[in-house]
């Protein structure tokens, strides 16, 4: 994974059902998706294909049906994804993204808390 999948929202959405599930048909994905935005089957099956040729997913057929599944865990993805976000919005700083969410009240005091704890206990 030289420069890494392209993940739009779509794509995105799709790693996670996977994630979740482990393997999963075409329509069971778009399901899915559907229950949190529509989404046409066509786009599913398109960005299945672009995933598959990245080298993302896989898949196995049981009769004439592909059932896809993760070729990359979602520690990876979520790894490189976080440090691209923070390279390119916050030059580097995970500071100022910790700063930011907790400005614009993405992070609540209580969770804030919690992740105090959880910084806390990373050194033990």
């Amino acid at each position: 994974m030289k420069s890494g999948p392209v993940l739009g929202r779509i794509r995105t959405r799709i790693m996670q059902v996977l994630w979740e599930n482990g393997r999963a048909a075409a329509q069971e994905i778009t399901d899915a998706i559907n229950r949190l935005e529509p989404v046409a089957h066509s786009t599913v099956q398109s960005h299945l294909r672009a995933l598959e040729s990245q080298g993302v997913v896989g898949h196995d057929r049981e009769e004439r049906t592909f059932i896809y599944f993760p070729l990359l865990d979602k520690e990876q993805v979520t790894t490189k994804k976080t440090q691209e976000l923070i390279d390119l919005l916050f030059a580097g700083s995970a500071e100022s993204l910790v700063a930011y969410l907790a400005k614009h009240k993405y992070v609540s005091p209580e969770e804030m808390m919690r992740t105090l704890e959880i910084i806390d206990g990373v050194d033990d």
